[in-house]
């Protein structure tokens, strides 16, 4: 199992690389100039879809060793000791342990080099969506910056690995026509004297025979011929174009032509993939314009109010990705199938026009910008983004030690009519047995008495909603799951609970617990006293507070009445970023502890290595005294940040951070391993005791005393 894991990476990966190693497999010796071109997008067709721009590693070098991510993973000694161990790996020795297979004429340190000067470098790719008559066949275009000069070694190369493959293929095809020539003879010579048919007739080699007819080649003896039927690559051109010499590698993959080729525009180095008919594409670049002058490129980038040092763009067409693949089908119902487009209508996201993000450094930060360009008035789930404003003054009480949390804007009404909306619109697409099943459900959850309950509840609720991580409540880390709702009327909401707590009872549930009152606020569990889990609510000072358990719920309420201490940070000294005074939403995580957690893991999982690598990696001596100390990592480190912004024409979310690990990685950890202690109480496995767990949530167990007889028996 493990052997064909690594025979598919391996073949997935070089399939990957296979573009990119054509064209900077030899760049890869002679290294590149550092810096890209600021304009670089102008060599970019208005056809692209789809843009990633990667300005290399040592572009905003400068700006990169002032942040905390530097400080903390690269001056700590832990990316050093990452890259040592890295360049001591005995690939090949790895490659043959593995059982992975690779290409002779692409080793897998090449690809290693090719891979880590792109990364260094920098590039641009993106994948165009032709609008003529080739179809939905996309191609792509990949800008290398400051290359352009090697671009006539790269076509000698291309050249010559055209001709040793062509050459290899040939040799292959004579040496299996020769042993089909001595199997045809052997044939005939049993067949009947009176047989006259033509001896020329059988010695055709089958297999190059059924792979002319393929390539639309005429029957022909010719070891030309042959060479071109069998082999992957089927010719080279050097083409001269509007001034451009542009070298061009043909190749087949499966029934269709495609076409590496490369050449050089301006100081750069352009690289085509796809079908026959690059000058084409050069053309519509030079006539029509680049992709730097449609309106919907420009939109995607407005100056921001704090300039980053950028070094990455990744750029989505969303209208022209729809408008291409819109009609395929998702589900094939009858009468009519549910298509892309259908479906992203009832969500309300095929009126976004594109996807814009950018990333890069400022001051000690890193930084990534997220723009959902989309005007309004939004539908479906862009919808729910159209809240009231909101901000820090209004947190409720939160621990002292708290991980992270989330401030957000809710109109609850506004949000539960979209929401219904949204699931009425899907549902109507589904299949009648389906929709029929969902209307039934929705039915118990909207009659009249459910309805009059909502719209008090709703009534009563304001518009800010919080949700935080407990950490002094850990068991099965349901203390990471809290919220807590502003609330305008207490004295309504409480009758209101109240009603509700009675509905529920009277569904014929049972509950040890019942409402009650502590510390002078109404407390409400919604649960067994033998359950596992026991989501409680409690209103207390102008908020709605709920949890998965009631320790977190009575020390939120504790909180408030300053029985126990409640965070007193602020968030833009922890983070040291300027907070607007108002947003949609904002959350405020500390990664330090997910940090933290993991270098506890990192001298563990080195010695493992150590104890492990000696038959396939002798030379290697790599083990937990490589690891530095976690402090040296974690002290330069502090918060991250991220806003929600929304404006009529987009909404954006800003990370400033101070490495992209955040809390959630600790509590999926820390989950895990309280599921495997409780599941090993059990002596289950993890896996299957998380499924049951989920499976008896959902489904009301039904005991028949007779089949419970028998399985005793």
């Amino acid at each position: 199992m493990r052997r064909a894991s690594w025979r598919m990476c391996s073949a997935l990966r070089l399939r990957a690389v296979g573009m990119l190693a054509f064209a900077t497999g030899w760049l890869s010796l002679v290294g590149l100039a550092s810096g890209a071109d600021p304009d670089w997008a102008k060599f970019l067709p208005k056809e692209s879809a789809f843009v990633w721009h990667y300005g290399g590693s040592e572009s905003q070098r400068e700006a990169f060793e002032k942040t905390a991510a530097f400080e903390a993973y690269f001056r700590s000694g832990l990316m050093p000791a990452f890259k040592k161990f890295a360049a001591e790996l005995p690939w090949e020795i790895i490659k043959t342990q593995m059982d992975v297979e690779t290409e002779a004429e692409l080793p897998l340190q090449q690809i290693i080099d090719v891979y880590g000067d792109l990364y260094h470098r920098g590039f641009t790719l993106a994948v165009c969506l032709p609008e003529d008559n080739r179809g939905s066949w996309p191609y792509q275009m990949m800008v290398i910056p400051d290359a352009g000069t090697h671009a006539p070694s790269i076509g000698t190369w291309a050249e010559s690995a055209a001709a040793t493959s062509l050459a290899k293929r040939a040799a292959a095809a004579a040496k299996d026509d020769t042993k089909t020539k001595k199997k045809d003879d052997k044939d005939k010579a049993e067949e009947t004297e009176d047989d006259d048919e033509p001896l020329e007739k059988v010695l055709k080699s089958a297999k190059a025979k059924q792979i002319a007819d393929n390539l639309g080649e005429e029957e022909d003896d010719s070891a030309a011929t042959v060479t071109a039927a069998l082999a992957p690559i089927i010719g080279f051109d050097k083409i001269s174009h509007k001034g451009r010499t542009i070298y061009c590698l043909h190749r087949r993959e499966g029934h269709a032509k495609v076409d590496w080729a490369c050449w050089q525009e301006g100081r750069d180095l352009m690289v085509y993939f796809g079908r026959p008919g690059v000058e084409l594409v050069i053309d519509k670049a030079t006539n029509e314009g680049s992709l730097a002058t449609t309106p919907s490129w420009q939109r995607a980038w407005p100056e921001l109010e704090q300039p980053i040092a950028e070094t990455s763009r990744v750029w989505c067409d969303v209208e022209r990705l729809l408008k291409r693949y819109g009609s395929t089908t998702v589900v094939a119902t009858e009468p009519d199938p549910i298509t892309v487009a259908k479906l992203l209508k009832h969500l309300g996201v095929d009126e976004i026009e594109s996807i814009a993000w950018r990333w890069g450094y400022h001051g000690r930060h890193l930084v990534d910008v997220l723009d959902v360009v989309t005007p309004q008035p939004r539908q479906g789930l862009l919808a729910l983004y159209d809240q009231p404003t909101v901000s820090l003054d209004r947190l409720p009480p939160l621990p002292v030690s708290v991980r992270s949390f989330s401030i957000q804007a809710l109109d609850v009404a506004q949000t539960w009519d979209q929401s219904a909306k949204i699931l009425t619109g899907i549902t109507a697409l589904l299949p009648e047995e389906l929709s029929s099943a969902f209307h039934s459900i929705g039915t118990k959850f909207g009659n009249e008495n459910a309805a009059e309950l909502r719209r008090e509840m709703f009534a009563s609720l304001g518009n800010v909603l919080c949700t935080w991580s407990d950490t002094d409540q850990e068991l099965l880390s349901l203390g990471r799951f809290n919220v807590a709702i502003s609330v305008k009327d207490a004295a309504a909401l409480q009758k209101t609970l109240d009603r509700l707590f009675e509905v529920i009872q009277q569904q014929g549930l049972e509950f040890s617990h019942t409402a009650s009152t502590r510390h002078g606020c109404p407390f409400y569990v919604f649960a067994s006293r033998t359950s596992a889990i026991k989501p409680c609510v409690a209103l207390c000072d102008g908020w709605l507070i709920l949890g998965l358990q009631p320790q977190t719920v009575e020390a939120t309420v504790l909180r408030s009445k300053g029985r126990l201490p409640r965070w007193e940070g602020d968030v833009a000294k922890t983070t040291g970023v300027e907070i607007p005074k108002s947003f949609s939403g904002l959350t405020w995580s500390d990664p330090r502890s997910t940090v933290r957690f993991a270098m506890s893991l990192l001298p563990w999982l080195a010695d493992v290595w150590s104890a492990n690598a000696k038959e396939f990696a002798p030379g290697v001596d790599f083990s937990s005294l490589d690891i530095p100390p976690a402090e040296l990592v974690t002290q330069p480190l502090f918060p991250n940040v991220t806003t929600t912004i929304t404006s009529p024409d987009r909404i954006r979310w800003t990370t400033w951070s101070s490495t992209q690990m955040n809390d959630s990685l600790v509590t999926l950890f820390q989950g895990y391993a309280a599921i495997t202690v409780v599941a090993n109480v059990w002596g289950e496995d993890p896996f299957e005791f998380l499924v049951g767990l989920l499976e008896e949530a959902e489904v009301e167990e039904v005991v028949d005393p007779e089949v419970d007889a028998d399985e005793d028996h």
